[in-house]
């Protein structure tokens, strides 16, 4: 998560059989219900980084 809009906390995920393709990213955000039991969520910022190849470490 990028920011929080709104008193509830969430999490954001990917969803679907197909969690992405290569011009499209499916992102949902899950609220918490600690304070309430409404799952009801507002708009919300999420970031994410695409690399294009893999990344490999050396050490």
């Amino acid at each position: 998560m990028a920011g929080m809009d709104g008193g509830n906390g969430g999490w954001s995920y990917t969803y679907g059989a197909t969690m992405a393709t290569s011009t499209t990213l499916y992102l949902a955000v899950d609220e918490d219900q600690i304070q309430d039991t409404e799952r009801n969520h507002t708009t919300e910022q999420i970031s994410y980084i695409v690399f294009e190849s893999p990344v490999v470490y050396s050490e």
